[in-house]
């Protein structure tokens, strides 16, 4: 566990959960862990599989999954789990991280937003109605 909070590291210590306190300043939750796995000395090749904060109810059979799958695929250097979005309100949930694959299922971009989406402009010149 990494946590920028000492309240944090102090209720995992508590449960008996080891705990690294890190910097404040991370950006994003892979820059903590980049962080943590530097405290912690691991080498390179060590397999370490990121669970954000808000994902306290993922299933730990998808965190060996995870790992089984680093550790067959040696030239795989990261992954990351997905499952097909069932719904609109899914789709359309901020909660609900969307990720676009490529044809061999490699992710190219991850938003809260529903994507395919036009971020910055109204994509007037190019979108067509079927009629």
């Amino acid at each position: 566990m990494a946590a920028d909070d000492t309240r944090t590291v102090e209720a995992c210590a508590r449960h008996g959960v080891r705990a690294l306190l890190t910097r404040r300043d991370h950006a994003t939750g892979s820059d903590r862990l980049a962080e943590a796995c530097d405290l912690l000395a691991l080498p390179d090749s060590e397999i370490v599989v990121n669970v954000q904060g808000d994902e306290p109810l993922i299933d730990p059979a998808l965190i060996d999954a995870c790992a089984r799958l680093l550790a067959e695929r040696p030239e795989c250097v990261m992954g990351t789990a997905a499952h097909a979005i069932d719904t609109v309100a899914e789709f359309e949930n901020p909660n609900v991280v969307k990720v676009v694959c490529d044809a061999l299922g490699r992710a190219l971009s991850f938003s809260r937003a529903p994507m395919p989406w036009w971020r910055d402009a109204t994509p007037l010149g190019c979108a067509r109605q079927q009629r």
